[in-house]
């Protein structure tokens, strides 16, 4: 019988779906905490806007901030940042386990803390940098180019540091390197990844949020749900599957 030979983007889709829809218990299940992070950024009074899906610093509003207000405001970013990292870890665990033939031994259950902790810190530092741009930008020329393109350059090049914290047990910057080093060789993924990601947020954000067809707010909460216990969870097991793509056996 003969096999047709599916090119590389192609299959890589088809394992991150044959993945989610055989996991999709344990995804949701990992993802529900998801909830509650979106439920912490939502409360916490920080001085940001929302734009192109992520936050972004008033810094106008800054002097007006209390000692209190800014403990609330870091108290309440670090834990929904905690709750992010530990469902990455989760799901990427059980990736790892399936993808590259591995058990999740006492041994990998154990380092779901300094893995949660590796990447707690590096989502830590790319917000300060995102941070420390903004303010180095603030009312610069060209910021509101200037500003989005080395946000973007940051994003593209540390794209796969999670990834890498988990499935090759790397420190933070290590795992920085690696990816850096795939972005390098394998934009193709990369762009790839950000073009269906970009179009599957569009449509189903015209639909929710722009079409009027479920009336709100009904049509933000189930928004925000389905980007939270189904889209980022697809999108984090292709983010997944294109890193493992490095590992010959593992095709």
């Amino acid at each position: 019988m003969p096999v047709t030979k599916e090119s590389d983007i192609n299959r890589l889709f088809s394992y991150s779906w044959n993945f989610y829809r055989s996991k999709l218990v344990y995804i949701i299940a990992f993802s529900i905490p998801m909830i509650v992070a979106w439920f912490i950024l939502a409360t916490v009074q920080a001085p940001t806007y929302s734009a192109l899906g992520a936050p972004h610093l008033r810094t106008g509003s800054l002097p007006e901030l209390t000692s209190f207000d800014i403990i609330v405001i870091v108290v309440g970013y670090l834990a929904a940042i905690l709750i992010f990292a530990e469902t990455i870890v989760n799901i990427n665990l059980l990736i790892k386990s399936k993808r590259m033939l591995t058990n999740p031994t006492s041994e990998i259950l154990t380092g779901l803390g300094k893995y949660a902790f590796s990447i707690t810190a590096f989502l830590v530092i790319m917000f300060l940098i995102i941070f420390v741009l903004q303010l180095a930008t603030f009312e610069k020329t060209g910021q509101r180019f200037l500003f989005p393109g080395i946000v973007f350059l940051f994003s593209y090049f540390l794209f796969f540091t999670p990834t890498a914290i988990v499935i090759d047990d790397e420190d933070t910057f290590s795992a920085m390197r690696r990816s850096i080093t795939l972005a390098l060789r394998k934009p193709k993924l990369i762009f790839t990844w950000l073009l269906f990601a970009v179009a599957l947020i569009t449509i189903l954000g015209w639909f929710f949020l722009e079409s009027n067809i479920i009336p709100k707010p009904l049509s933000q909460y189930i928004y925000v749900a389905l980007h939270l216990l189904f889209i980022s969870p697809f999108l984090l097991i292709l983010q997944t599957q294109m890193y493992i793509e490095k590992y010959p056996l593992a095709r």
